[in-house]
């Protein structure tokens, strides 16, 4: 690569992107971990050829290594909740439920539809760990608490550990933090579970703020909300804002508006499915995640609703989905990528400490939105 006269070594982003990959999957290759089809791998091999690439010294940075020497990080990706495995066919969005999936699936290549959010934040994970020199070995796990996860976690190998997912059971957390005995961050998991560790999240009151800014501005004033579980530290902020911005400008909340349920594409879409005929139904509905706004797009073609011309829909996170549907979702974009880095960052400042006390913090990224074609001005 060439940048301003300088000549800039290759990264595992640049592989990716030559592959038709994740950086996850080029890191799985290269430090032959994890499930990576055949074919992948010889056209991963290919391209590192190809470019001539080579893993940054780190010894040529200068770096402080981490536990006895080590130069590798953990990337523990936990998920227990059901997998919507998601295709897309023509632009509408094909859901196959799936309670019986592995470990490996979670991060799967022929998973990048439903695990989109998550693979981005290990994507900016990886590219930044390279940059300061260590490896990472990525971790997909359905239980924290397994005896033989726990014991590869407190490995004395380790640098420190980075830790997401969508992880529902608030004690396993909170025990499995315990039981790590490396510097461990935290990336958008609830800080309330996470026993006061540091976390990187989203600015959930921001994104709210942006998402209602937009569809008050184009007229509606019957605005729902599609919650979703409502155990999720990020829904209950963004309901908490969705509430707070409804007030500040004088409009009625109705709960019947608000879906509470599964943060399933197929339960938000059989909810609202019962409610779109309805004509005092919302004008809008702002989604706190965008597998609930695409619930809303299923279902409003299900019944006959045109998007936009008679019902709004803003999701949250930008999933890879989001774009690729039709109607294309207007969203909040979540910067997972940059989240994945920062992560890093904050992890390689708890390695280099010296006084060994953990502080406790979060911090907030600011998320923006990306306006597509699933709003318009409020008719009538």
């Amino acid at each position: 690569m060439h940048m301003g006269g300088l000549i800039m070594a290759p990264t595992l982003e640049d592989i990716a992107k030559k592959a038709g990959c994740s950086s996850a999957t080029v890191s799985r290759v290269l430090n032959n971990t994890g499930q990576v089809s055949d074919d992948m791998r010889q056209n991963i091999m290919k391209v590192v050829e190809d470019i001539n690439y080579r893993p940054r010294k780190s010894e040529a940075m200068g770096l402080r290594v981490g536990r006895q020497g080590s130069r590798l990080v953990r990337i523990v990706v936990c998920f227990n909740c059901t997998m919507e495995r998601m295709s897309l066919d023509k632009g509408r969005l094909r859901i196959e439920k799936d309670d019986d999936y592995s470990s490996a699936d979670i991060v799967a290549e022929s998973n990048r539809l439903s695990n989109s959010f998550y693979r981005t934040v290990v994507d900016g994970m990886i590219d930044e760990l390279e940059c300061w020199g260590y490896r990472a070995v990525l971790m997909p796990c359905r239980n924290l608490l397994a005896p033989e996860f726990i014991d590869e976690i407190r490995q004395d190998d380790c640098a420190g550990i980075l830790l997401t997912g969508a992880y529902t059971n608030a004690p396993d957390i909170a025990e499995f933090i315990s039981a790590c005995n490396s510097p461990l961050m935290v990336v958008d998991l609830d800080s309330e579970k996470t026993g006061g560790n540091p976390v990187v999240t989203i600015d959930n009151f921001a994104g709210v703020g942006m998402a209602f800014d937009h569809l008050y501005s184009l007229g509606h004033r019957n605005i729902g909300f599609l919650l979703g579980v409502e155990d999720n530290f990020a829904y209950n902020e963004r309901e908490t804002a969705y509430r707070y911005n409804m007030a500040a400008k004088g409009l009625e909340v109705r709960e019947e508006w608000i879906y509470r349920g599964h943060n399933m594409v197929e339960t938000s879409a059989e909810w609202l499915g019962k409610r779109l005929g309805d004509p005092g139904r919302p004008s809008a509905f702002l989604s706190s995640s965008d597998v609930l706004a695409l619930g809303a797009v299923r279902a409003a073609d299900a019944v006959g609703v045109s998007i936009p011309d008679e019902l709004s829909v803003v999701g949250f996170d930008d999933i890879e989905p989001a774009a690729a549907v039709t109607p294309p979702l207007t969203t909040v974009h979540a910067p997972t990528r940059e989240m994945g880095a920062l992560a890093v960052q904050q992890l390689m400042i708890a390695a280099q400490a010296t006084s060994g006390k953990t502080l406790s913090y979060k911090l907030r990224v600011m998320p923006e939105l990306v306006v597509r074609s699933s709003t318009a001005v409020a008719s009538g």
